[in-house]
């Protein structure tokens, strides 16, 4: 869908349908008016179309996202936002904040980047609407890619990233940037952080793209969540004594060596049936 917001579509079918209105003359040697009227109405509201539609992309509401690294808020002139299920960086905002800009060389060529970080064996591409990160390996000279949930994205003529790209690009060679981010709190609107698995929001849409790919599909089962949940905290043997759900979010008891524990779980991606399960909280059953 992005990717008919700010590429040089809106041009080329200006072309196309000029294109295509000559060959017309040229073929039967003349056109009504009432043709020429119309071919320039269809090019008129082709124009109008796009124009629009990148309009609603830069002005659409959207939520503020506070950015840290290493547990230090970082200083932004062009904000990052919540959009599509993750948190969006300027480009070259977010290599001047790592202390990247020394040491790297960003290309931009009308929505493709290319993007070279010393110490790197891969020089990266990517391109403005498509979801896909191409790896070129100068040391064995060969090219992988790997798709991704979200793209990059145009915003005020401003580049912008998924949050994601910090791990599949800057950290992908023993790097360790520790950058996060947070919004409001787990019961509202807007996107959250807090969850009993520790899971932060952009991990949890990965999952959920992981999920929606054939992998994990226990994330799918409430009750193997729960069993998977407490199993990583060394209670494996314990056993479902209760459970009750609405589709969207459930709970249930779990019972292990005399000790029952009442635990919630919701959706957070998506709340229809192929969206993943999450552990909110848990507790003892005598203690909330």
């Amino acid at each position: 869908m992005l990717e008919n917001l700010y590429t040089t579509k809106m041009s080329m079918d200006k072309k196309k349908l000029q294109n295509r209105f000559s060959k017309i003359r040229s073929k039967n040697g003349r056109i009504s008016k009432f043709m020429a009227l119309a071919m320039s109405v269809v090019i008129a509201v082709t124009m109008l179309c796009a124009t629009v539609v990148m309009a609603a992309f830069d002005s659409f509401e959207r939520y503020e996202a506070k950015i840290f690294y290493n547990n230090e808020a970082m200083e932004f002139n062009n904000k990052p936002f919540f959009y599509d299920r993750t948190v969006y960086l300027p480009l070259r905002e977010l290599f001047d904040n790592l202390g990247l800009t020394d040491i790297s060389e960003i290309k931009w060529n009308n929505g493709n980047i290319q993007i070279t970080i010393d110490g790197h064996q891969s020089n990266y591409e990517i391109n403005i609407g498509q979801n896909k990160i191409v790896y070129d390996n100068f040391w064995n000279n060969t090219q992988s890619d790997v798709l991704t949930p979200t793209s990059p994205v145009l915003m005020n003529g401003i580049t912008y990233i998924p949050f994601e790209y910090v791990e599949w690009i800057i950290n992908r060679y023993n790097y360790n940037y520790d950058v996060s981010f947070t919004f409001g709190n787990i019961d509202s609107k807007t996107p959250y952080l807090g969850n009993a698995e520790m899971k932060t929001y952009s991990y949890l849409c990965d999952l959920q793209y992981q999920v929606d790919n054939g992998h994990f599909p226990w994330r799918l089962d409430a009750q193997q969540v729960i069993k998977s949940f407490f199993a990583n905290q060394g209670k494996e043997n314990g056993n479902i004594t209760a459970f009750a759900g609405d589709g969207v979010k459930c709970s249930a008891t779990y019972a292990i060596d005399k000790t029952s524990y009442i635990v919630e779980l919701f959706k957070p991606i998506q709340t229809d049936e192929h969206g993943i399960w999450i552990v909110k909280e848990y507790y003892k059953a005598d203690t909330k």
